[in-house]
């Protein structure tokens, strides 16, 4: 499993830089606001008080410097408190500071009982503790993790696991409104394990059912063989089925190989996010699968977090996805080591797909047509294409995204000395694992060179930028700029790739084998960078942005006859020529660029009639 990369102080319990999406983060923090407890709260009679003051920091063993959990005994409850602060000693990068509280509490098998209860808004999450992993706390998964509101009043969560120790951890939802003394607040737990529970999950009444028996391939999908078998799925109407991973073709055969079954449901998909909600008695998870026509070109556009919790509904939404057909894949998780866990066909899911249509393509207008022209020269000069490499390094939250800005400096002088240069394009390499964003590339004016600091301190944006729509994938893209962007003769200037916040993946620059000619900055304030921050700061001197530069060359439109800009060259680009017949184009009309309108440009707007190519 891949580690979250902890790189500053001020990412500490929060968001953090990360190479690649991660578990180690609890939960991407949310801002609810703190409300009353529904009656009066008060610590049950023989609970056991924590025994950490407010900001104290005893009982954390994975984001605390030095702290050591605290332990919970079957059938024991623990009262404490929760808290955040802020360390302003550098105004211009507090340093937030959330209280969580680690509880280690050792299961017989069965479930874990859970109650509690709290003042203000509280996370409880349940992590399965291995003491043989030395880098646990780079690597941990969550089981399973309750959303808590004071109007719960007290709350009782069962959650399956098998017999072992884990971690029972309670922190604050919100950064901001729980100081000590102002806004901390108590809460309590209690846990006792129940040996003779047992996590069963069966079809119910209205339920489509697999047709699939256990060990068919009647639903293989795109991993069966030509014709592809597929089942299909409605919208809102639960669907039951069963599956297994790890078991012998041939039990007779001590090495015949082992198999797993996946399960591919057809989905008619109207546009918007994918809402995907299961239920398992075994560790599931749930993939949305697209160019299931031919399977020749099948991918996963969307994963749903692993179910490892048996008999806890989960519900995972994607970021928007185009109207079309889909599959809806179920199937047993693999083990964090990519290896396939031991399931029999006892393994039983139900699964609910729908369709969220408020969620709106962030994409939605952009075209992305690469670079249209022949530039006059490209730097850096490369001998051939760049290759992509790898992807970056982002600020993120529970392995998503968030905002993230990339820059390269540039110095004028270093490319053509004492000359204005005009930027047509760039080509650069950038990476998402997660569905469409809006990516923006601007060029800004450095008044003082070096280091850049921040878009209105020493940045002044030169042109217009060029938007581009982040497809899922990753490798070489273009984005061609409204206008060329003139940049004054022997100029510092900076070049920056702006990314929102993504819904389900994992976004960032590429790194290329293009020659490296500028350092590559970062700016995201989700983990405290308010300013422009080396990569060689932040621990990746090796890391840099792949970007060329394309500079001169005539931009030339791919439909020179659609005079209107409509995507057509109709009759009315022919009035357009009627219109301003005889005159020199300035005002439009001149389809053919010679300089005056005339009857060449009727001819050619005849001889391209129809939709734009």
């Amino acid at each position: 499993m891949l580690t979250t990369i902890t790189l500053l102080a001020v990412a500490a319990e929060g968001n953090a830089f990360t190479a690649a999406p991660t578990s180690r983060d609890l939960l991407p923090v949310g801002v609810p606001s703190n409300t009353s407890f529904f009656g009066a709260f008060s610590c049950p009679a023989g609970a056991v008080d924590e025994g950490e003051g407010c900001e104290g920091d005893i009982n954390d063993p994975c984001f605390g410097s030095s702290g050591a959990p605290g332990f919970l005994g079957d059938g024991q409850t623990v009262c404490g408190n929760l808290f955040t602060t802020t360390d302003t000693t550098d105004p211009s990068a507090p340093v937030d500071t959330r209280d969580l509280d680690w509880y280690l509490y050792s299961h017989v098998g069965g479930a874990i009982d859970m109650t509690f209860a709290a003042e203000a808004d509280m996370f409880l999450t349940v992590i399965p503790y291995d003491a043989a992993d030395p880098a646990f706390c780079d690597s941990f998964t969550q089981l399973v993790t309750y959303e808590y509101a004071p109007a719960d009043g007290e709350r009782t969560e069962q959650v399956f696991a098998a017999a072992g120790d884990y971690f029972l951890v309670p922190f604050t939802i919100a950064f901001d409104g729980n100081d000590c003394g102002a806004g901390d607040f108590a809460y309590y737990l209690g846990a006792s394990s129940d040996p003779t529970a047992v996590c069963e999950v069966s079809a119910e009444a209205g339920d489509d059912i697999e047709f699939e028996p256990c060990g068919g391939d009647t639903n293989g999908g795109c991993n069966g063989s030509f014709p592809f078998p597929f089942e299909a799925i409605s919208a809102g109407v639960p669907f039951s089925g069963t599956t297994y991973s790890g078991v012998s073709d041939d039990p007779s055969d001590p090495d015949a190989p082992v198999g797993r079954d996946t399960d591919w449901m057809l989905y008619d998909h109207p546009g918007g996010g994918i809402v995907y909600t299961s239920i398992a008695d075994f560790p599931f998870q749930g993939l949305i699968v697209n160019g299931v026509d031919t399977c020749t070109n099948a991918g996963v556009v969307f994963a749903t977090d692993v179910n490892a919790a048996g008999c806890i509904a989960q519900t995972s939404v994607s970021g928007y996805l185009p109207a079309g057909t889909y599959a809806v894949w179920a199937g047993v998780a693999l083990n964090a080591d990519g290896s396939q866990q031991v399931l029999d066909c006892a393994g039983n899911y139900r699964i609910t797909v729908t369709s969220d249509t408020t969620i709106t393509d962030p994409c939605n207008g952009i075209e992305n047509t690469g670079c249209e022209i022949t530039p006059d020269f490209i730097y850096p000069a490369n001998a051939s294409e760049p290759l992509y490499l790898a992807g970056g390094v982002s600020c993120a939250g529970g392995g998503i995204t968030t905002e993230n800005t990339f820059a390269n400096p540039y110095s004028a002088t270093d490319i053509n000395p004492g000359t204005e240069l005009s930027l047509s394009c760039v080509s650069f390499a950038m990476a998402n694992s997660g569905t469409s964003l809006q990516a923006t590339v601007q060029v800004w004016l450095d008044s003082n060179g070096g280091a850049p600091t921040a878009p209105g301190t020493d940045l002044t944006a030169l042109g217009s930028p060029a938007v581009y729509c982040s497809n899922e994938g990753d490798g070489i893209f273009q984005a061609t700029f409204p206008e060329p962007v003139v940049i004054p003769a022997d100029a510092n200037f900076v070049i920056s790739l702006d990314l929102p916040p993504s819904t389900d993946g994992f976004a960032s620059i590429g790194t290329t084998d293009a020659p490296t000619v500028a350092e590559t900055y970062i700016l995201s304030a989700s983990c405290g960078i308010t300013t422009f921050t080396s990569y060689d700061a932040i621990g990746f001197p090796d890391l840099d942005w792949g970007l060329e530069l394309y500079f001169g060359g005539v931009v030339v439109s791919p439909c020179p006859t659609d005079l209107d800009g409509n995507g057509a060259t109709d009759f009315q680009d022919i009035l357009v020529v009627l219109s301003n017949y005889g005159t020199d184009g300035s005002s439009g009309g001149d389809a053919d660029g010679d300089g005056d309108v005339d009857f060449t440009d009727l001819v050619s707007l005849l001889s391209a009639f129809g939709p734009c190519p």
